[in-house]
């Protein structure tokens, strides 16, 4: 974690000052780090979401499929009840 942390303090630090340009100050370091860190993140939490899918993958889909199945039941139920003369278009 300490190398982690490290990276991120050389990132934030080294590229968030002032860089000279030739017609004067290019200050986009800051937003840059900004934009590298961010997208660290995503890419480390993607990494992360697979290692706990790959973990806990199976018995998270033994919980999830009882629940759709009572959700579409639901809502087939809910469909069943509709009456379609309600709905009927006239013909031209």
């Amino acid at each position: 974690m300490n190398k982690v942390k490290l990276i991120g303090l050389v990132l934030f630090l080294g590229l968030s000052s002032q860089a000279f340009a030739k017609a004067g100050n290019a200050n986009g370091g800051f937003e840059f780090a900004l934009v590298l860190m961010v997208f660290l993140l995503l890419v480390a939490g993607f990494l992360e979401a697979i290692d706990y899918l790959m973990k806990n993958g199976k018995g998270l889909f033994h919980k999830v499929k009882p629940y759709l199945k009572r959700k579409i039941k639901t809502l087939n139920d809910i469909f069943n009840k509709i009456t379609f003369k309600y709905f009927e278009v006239p013909f031209f």
